[in-house]
């Protein structure tokens, strides 16, 4: 998810989106290595969402929810 987000910011700063502007995955993905959506090592299916907003894995909630339970 970390991956996403990183590729969410730079697809925005390279197209000039807003804060709150919906994403293009096809675009975010061409900022990820292999050029498309990564695989959840669990099986779930990330939702990238809106600028602003963190990414989501089906399996693993939102990449602040799993960021906390690792600290």
């Amino acid at each position: 998810m970390k991956m996403i987000d990183g590729a969410k910011e730079q697809w925005a700063l390279d197209n000039q989106k807003e804060s709150d502007a919906p994403v293009e995955t096809s675009g975010v993905n061409e900022c990820l290595k292999g050029g498309t959506t990564p695989m959840c090592p669990k099986g779930g299916q990330y939702t990238y969402n809106v600028m602003g907003q963190d990414p989501e894995c089906s399996i693993h909630g939102s990449l602040s929810d799993a960021m906390q339970r690792r600290h």
